[in-house]
């Protein structure tokens, strides 16, 4: 059984647990957390994975490179870690990375990792029973995924954001004109 920690509106632990299956159950003011692994190539692509879910709606779709729940008792790094291992068999080491950004949705937070790092697609070791495959994309390419219904369906700004921010921290550099 998959459990969750429970988050109160400020992204703080509650010391509550959850069933991960009954987190759509959780009452205003809970939250639970997940993360995001946003992997680009030094070409400035995105690596994206396609979503093996059968009888999910979403199955076959596209997403970025890793997601995944973050379990009772993980920081969101070693979850993130985990997960990247697990989905792609990409070793990272996050355990002194922030997010790049937290999200809040509907019931949960979302903490964004990002990665530059050239990561050839012979080297994944993708989990069979969760991804069908994966592959690398221009910010064109995901967006036009995503307007076929072809990708998770994200908001057009969220993905323009995660190619802008991809090498800062939000902010423009005039002295460092290769982050921009």
């Amino acid at each position: 059984m998959e459990r969750l920690d429970i988050y109160d509106y400020a992204g703080r632990p509650t010391g509550q647990t959850i069933d991960r299956k009954h987190e759509e159950e959780l009452a205003q003011g809970q939250y639970f957390l997940i993360v995001h692994v946003c992997v680009f190539n030094s070409k400035g692509e995105l690596l994206i994975q396609q979503r093996r879910k059968p009888g999910d709606v979403l199955d076959g779709c596209w997403d970025v490179t890793v997601a995944g729940h973050v379990h009772s008792g993980e920081t969101s790094q070693v979850a993130a870690m985990r997960e990247a291992k697990e989905e792609m068999g990409l070793h990272v080491d996050l355990t002194h990375q922030a997010p790049l950004m937290r999200l809040r949705f509907n019931n949960g937070f979302d903490d964004i990792y990002v990665l530059n790092e050239d990561v050839p697609i012979d080297s994944l070791r993708l989990q069979d029973d969760e991804v069908r495959a994966a592959r690398y994309a221009t910010r064109e390419e995901v967006l036009a995924l995503m307007h076929k219904d072809l990708f998770l369906p994200y908001m057009d700004s969220f993905i323009q954001c995660l190619f802008d921010m991809r090498k800062s921290n939000g902010f423009i550099r005039e002295d460092r004109p290769d982050i921009q």
